[in-house]
C-alpha cells in the first residue's frame, strides 16, 4: 500500500500541470508583446490594385459594382433639393459633400450581404459614408445600409453621401470586401 498513490497526491500533481499550462501562456503573451515594439517593422508591398474608371464595371467576388455619377455638393445640403423640401432644413459641412450614385449586382448564385463603401483621398485618408445623416437628400429606397442584403441577379441603384475636407483630392471609391477594388471618381 505504499506504493499507491494517495489522496492528496493527485490534485498537486493536476495542480503542476495547470501551472506549466499558465506559465507556457505567460511566456507566449510576454514573447508576443516583446515582438509589438516600437521600432519601424519592415511591411511587405501591398496588394497592387486595379484602379477602374466611372461607369466601367468593377468585379469584387461575385458582386460588380458600377459607378454611374459623382458630384461634388459643395459644402450645402440645400433644403429646396430633398425630397421633403417643404420641412427640412439646409444641411452644411465645413468640408464638402459628395454625392455617389453607383448600381450593385450579385451575379452568384446565393444571397449575398455587402457594405457601404469607403472613399479615400490623395493624402491616404479614408471617409466612411454619412448617408443616414443626409436621408433628405437620398431618393426614397436608394439609400445604403450598413449592411446590405443583394439577392442574385438584382442590380440595385444606390447613392451613398460622404463628408470630407476642402483641401480632399484625388478621390477613389473602395468597393468589395474580400477583393477590395478601386474606382477614381475625378474629383
Amino acid at each position: 500500500m505504499e506504493n499507491q498513490p494517495t489522496q492528496e497526491q493527485k490534485p498537486k500533481k493536476k495542480r503542476k500541470w495547470l501551472w506549466i499550462i499558465l506559465g507556457i501562456f505567460v511566456f507566449i503573451i510576454i514573447i508576443a508583446i516583446a515582438g509589438g515594439g516600437n521600432e519601424k517593422k519592415e511591411t511587405t508591398p501591398k496588394e497592387t490594385l486595379t484602379v477602374y474608371s466611372l461607369n466601367q464595371d468593377v468585379p469584387s467576388g461575385d458582386v460588380v459594382w458600377k459607378v454611374i455619377s459623382v458630384k461634388d455638393r459643395g459644402n450645402k445640403l440645400l433644403a429646396k433639393d430633398s425630397r421633403y423640401a417643404v420641412i427640412a432644413k439646409d444641411k452644411v459641412s465645413q468640408g464638402k459633400f459628395i454625392e455617389v450614385r453607383l448600381v450593385v449586382e450579385n451575379r452568384g448564385k446565393h444571397l449575398t450581404t455587402i457594405t457601404s463603401p469607403k472613399l479615400l483621398d490623395s493624402q491616404g485618408r479614408e471617409f466612411t459614408d454619412i448617408s443616414s445623416q443626409v436621408m433628405e437628400w437620398i431618393p426614397e429606397n436608394m439609400g445604403f445600409y450598413l449592411l446590405e442584403n443583394l439577392n442574385p441577379n438584382l442590380p440595385k441603384e444606390l447613392v451613398v453621401f460622404y463628408e470630407v475636407p476642402t483641401d480632399s483630392t484625388g478621390l477613389q471609391l473602395k468597393v468589395g470586401f474580400w477583393k477590395s477594388q478601386l474606382i477614381n471618381l475625378g474629383l
